[in-house]
């Protein structure tokens, strides 16, 4: 159903009063992605459709036109002449026209400009043809017909005021007007009319003695009264019209012989009633109609009434009745109270106040097709037809619907599915028909396969062709076209389909992309891959590794959630359509996401923050509350802390882990007599959001700084730790700062800063510093050693203009070479300053990895955290043979298989710790040749390192440092 073509008045758009017209999305109409579409009868309230197309003002200022009859004609409805009428003259209106004339022969050439005009001149027998969109003002029939030679009046031209007095056998036909009124009128029809009454006024009132008055097939609304049959009048017939009103629909008053037959009567969002027969009104019948509200019909206008198969709606909790002064609400009540209603039906409460589309099948071929003034047409010219899911249960045919909406045929044709777009020579592809045909009506299709082959034209819902090799060898893609008739009334609709037909050969898969999906850390996603196959992927199965129900889909955006941090093996099965299958796998880690805060310092004993001003000695714990403190949510599953010891007269050790578990053998923190050592640390937060720190030996002050979190459900900015060795940078750069070497600045004096880069140089991948500096993702942990301090000093780590915030920091003494981990913000440059606050000082700086939006490429690539479990120590034998190292080369450290750390990790997190040193010198990773722990002869060091892994081990090489004691922890793994 399309919108009638032509131009309205000015500014406005026409109206296309249909009731019956459902949007819905279409795929067969994808340049407007909707299709009008007649599948029930619906209620509809037309005050919503003419706000819906800007009828607003249009409506206060009454400049109708003729847009809502012509919006009728153009819907469908045809308006059949007079089948009595005699030969007459033609005269024509236009007043659009620029050469009408109301002096001239009012010929099509030249137009009346006046329908008044126009109407005055007819004789019996004559039509008046209006013509164009005009608007016509007030229009006054005086003239008559006769029974053999009406006058008719027929167009598209609007009224504001239509008035029938004293006249007689008129035929009006698509005319609008804003209020109509016949006085004393006879043998008058209005058939196809349309009525928008904005006003409280009646709208179209029939009466002084009128008689023979026939109101078809006609869209009325007004906002007082739509119907008034006054005192006097008789035979009147209001049959299929839509009728809609703001206070009544019909009033009966004092008249006799009205039927209203076959309507829908609604008072839309105002609920107003639909029927009211009163003061001594008879022989009113009330048949086939779909209302709204109660019908009414007072004591003394009872007599010789008849109501039956009607379709009644309640509203706002109105009865569904009021007969004879009593209120009834339902149908068996009324029936028993009025003896009216055998075939009546109630359909319960109406919705169409707040949704003005509803369906109800209840009114389909369900009406009396024998009532008085029962069309064969419904309001839109649409023929009475038999809807096959729906049981005949009216009288005659037995399959008219009640209401003015006869629900038609919902055939819609839609474009055939493809079995497969891309196939193999030789190949049989399967054409479905998808159309929506709920009635299972035949239809006849052709089908051109675009290669040559005959075209094939079949009822069958599926077809099947077969592509031979295409001529020539390689590849071709065929168009196909499908032309199909709409088996309601025989448009014929066109699609175009393609198909690609390939050499054949296999099956393959590359580069399969998994990534964290961001709402949560424990989500991922299988985004795709890239695949090879003479045929169309039809599916994709992904085992995700952790014993969970393989997810079966198309091969793009496969989500799936895991219950725990880990990495896993995900593999995937690709299937195309010629049934070949190939797989492929890969390793992802899955771990908590991390949260930076604004470093906080809450333990410090020698200030005497969170605890006492204290000494802490050997074998004394504190606990330090981390939940709800600086930043941390109360459901954190770890803190990073920054941990420093003084030395207080005697070196010694500190470990941190969670309140409530096991403490753990090896030390977190070496510290020297009288110095200071710091390390960067992930504790699991345990029982009542507590950590301890344990001093093992020794005597010092602790402080703890409180740098971030870890959680599993941080929202969407959470940021995944990628160690350096997952993402495997060029080892040309061992460092990005080091005053020890020629190309680099000297030492950094008192007050002095230095600026360098934390990323990789020119020849490093630049995607991957892309990653780093992605929204949220402003971090880079260092591993920085001070030596060759000239006085003690704070070293400070802060990115330049744009960086997050906070700043992290190393402490420097004469005589000690001390390594940490930082976490520092970078600069949007890529850039890092060290600040020092004394002395002159040597300073190295080398990446251990950067933080990284949860949903960027290296997320699969995560540190998963775990509980600092020992793997290698000389002095207890752990791993390797008791007793300090000896000469020199390579250690082995095993690593998978411990702390449940799979055989498939590619990195780990390791605390090193280089015990009883006679020598100074580097621990280096075999693999990279990169810095592992810088060893100072005499002092005791630990620090955090990421390390690569092969085949379950990671390899050290110790240069001539033995002898030498070595223990190794472990944290964390990554795979990539």
């Amino acid at each position: 159903m399309s919108e009638p073509q032509g131009s309205g008045p000015r500014g406005v758009r026409p109206w296309h009063p249909d009731p019956l017209a459902t949007v819905a999305p279409s795929r067969s109409n994808p340049a407007t992605g909707y299709r009008f579409r007649a599948t029930s009868v619906l209620w509809h309230d037309p005050r919503a459709v003419l706000a819906d197309q800007g009828w607003g003002d249009a409506m206060k200022r009454a400049r109708l036109s003729g847009a809502l009859v012509l919006a009728v004609v153009a819907a469908g409805l045809t308006l059949p002449a007079s089948s009595a009428a005699a030969a007459g003259t033609d005269l024509y209106v236009d007043n659009q026209l620029a050469g009408c004339s109301n002096n001239g022969p009012g010929t099509a050439a030249q137009p009346y400009c006046s329908l008044q005009t126009a109407v005055d001149a007819a004789q019996p027998g004559d039509t008046v043809h209006v013509q164009g969109w005009g608007q016509y003002g007030d229009v006054d029939l005086t003239h008559s017909g006769t029974p053999g030679a009406p006058i008719t009046i027929a167009g598209a031209g609007h009224l504001t005021r239509l008035s029938v007095t004293g006249a007689h056998d008129l035929r009006l036909q698509g005319l609008s007007a804003t209020t109509m009124q016949l006085t004393s009128a006879h043998a008058v029809t209005l058939d196809g009319f349309g009525m928008l009454a904005g006003t409280a006024a009646t709208g179209l009132e029939i009466g002084g003695d009128s008689s023979q008055i026939t109101v078809s097939r006609s869209f009325l609304y007004d906002a007082g009264t739509a119907v008034q049959v006054d005192p006097g009048s008789s035979d009147v017939v209001l049959t299929t019209d839509w009728i809609s009103a703001g206070t009544l629909g019909v009033h009966v008053s004092a008249a006799a012989g009205v039927d209203l037959v076959s309507s829908t009567l609604d008072g839309g969002a105002a609920a107003a009633p639909p029927i009211t027969v009163d003061h001594a009104s008879t022989g009113t019948v009330i048949e086939n109609n779909v209302f709204a509200g109660p019908i009414t019909v007072v004591a003394d206008s009872t007599v010789g009434a008849k109501v039956d198969y009607n379709l009644g709606y309640t509203v706002n909790g109105s009865p569904l009745y009021e007969w004879a002064g009593r209120a009834i609400n339902d149908v068996p009540a009324f029936r028993s109270a009025s003896g009216q209603g055998a075939h009546d039906l109630g359909a319960g409460a109406w919705t169409g106040a707040s949704n003005p589309r509803v369906t109800n099948t209840l009114q389909i071929d369900s009406a009396d097709a024998l009532a008085p003034g029962e069309l064969p047409t419904d309001a839109r010219g649409n023929a009475r037809v038999d809807d096959p899911l729906v049981s005949n249960s009216g009288t005659g045919v037995g399959y008219y619907d009640r209401g003015a909406l006869e629900a038609q045929d919902p055939f819609q044709a839609e474009s055939p599915t493809l079995s497969a777009d891309n196939v193999a020579y030789g190949s049989t592809v399967a054409f479905t028909a998808v159309d929506d045909n709920p009635w299972g009506d035949t239809v006849s299709r052709t089908y051109d396969f675009g290669d040559g082959t005959s075209e094939a034209t079949t009822t069958a819902p599926v077809v099947h062709h077969t592509y031979a090799a295409v001529p020539g060898g390689g590849s071709k893609r065929y168009q196909v076209t499908v032309t199909e008739t709409s088996p309601t009334d025989g448009t014929q609709h066109s699609f175009t389909l393609w198909e690609t037909v390939n050499p054949p050969g296999p099956l393959q898969v590359f580069y399969p992309r998994l990534g964290a999906e961001p709402s949560a850390p424990l989500n991922v996603v299988f985004a795709g891959a890239d695949f090879h196959s003479p045929f169309t992927i039809s599916s994709c199965t992904a085992d995700f590794g952790d014993g969970s129900k393989p997810v079966t889909g198309s091969c793009w955006n496969l989500p799936h959630t895991y219950a725990r941090a880990g990495l896993y093996t995900v593999r995937v099965k690709v299937t195309d359509a010629g049934g070949q299958t190939a797989s492929i796998r890969q390793n992802i880690s899955v771990g908590p996401q991390f949260t930076r805060t604004t470093p906080v310092t809450t333990l410090d004993t020698y200030r005497g923050t969170g605890t006492s001003r204290s000494v802490v000695g050997p074998g004394r714990t504190l606990r330090l509350k981390v939940a709800g403190v600086a930043g941390v949510p109360g459901d954190a599953a770890a803190v990073r802390l920054n941990v420093t010891a003084v030395g207080a007269g005697m070196s010694g050790s500190v470990t941190a882990y969670a309140e409530g578990r096991t403490r753990p053998g090896l030390p977190t923190v070496l510290y020297p007599a009288r110095q200071a050592s710091s390390s960067l640390i992930d504790v699991p937060v345990g029982a009542g959001g507590y950590v301890d720190l344990t001093n093992l030996s020794g005597r010092a002050y602790l402080s703890a700084e409180v740098e971030g979190y870890s959680t599993l459900t941080p929202g969407t900015q959470g940021l995944v730790f990628v160690p350096e060795a997952s993402i495997g940078y060029p080892t040309q750069w061992l460092a990005v700062l080091d005053t020890t070497q020629s190309q680099h600045p000297a030492k950094i004096g008192p007050g002095g800063s230095m600026r360098f880069s934390a990323v990789p140089g020119p020849s490093a991948p630049n995607t991957t510093w892309s990653y780093a500096t992605g929204e949220g993702s402003p971090l880079v942990e260092l591993s920085v050693t001070t030596s060759g301090s000239t006085a003690f000093s704070r070293l400070t780590f802060q990115g330049g203009r744009g960086a997050g915030p906070g700043a992290d920091g190393v402490y420097a003494y004469p005589g000690q070479r001390h390594t940490t981990t930082l976490l520092v913000p970078v600069a949007p440059d890529g850039t890092v300053t060290v600040r020092n606050s004394a002395g002159w000082t040597n300073v190295r700086a080398e990446v251990e990895g950067f933080y990284l939006p949860a949903a960027s490429a290296p997320s699969t690539q995560a540190m998963v955290t775990v509980a600092s479990t020992p793997v290698f120590d000389t002095l207890t034998g752990l791993g390797v043979r008791r007793g300090p190292i000896t000469g020199n080369g390579a250690v082995w450290v095993k690593v998978a298989g411990v702390a449940g750390i799979p055989a498939g990790a590619t990195a780990v997190a390791v605390r090193l710790a280089a015990l009883n040193a006679h020598y100074s010198g580097g621990i280096v990773d075999y693999r990279s040749y990169g810095g592992a722990l810088t060893v100072t002869a005499g002092q005791n060091i630990a620090s955090l390192v990421y390390l690569p892994v092969v085949n379950g081990w990671i390899k050290l090489n110790i240069g001539d440092l033995s002898p030498f004691d070595l223990t190794a922890s472990v944290e964390g793994y990554s795979a990539g």
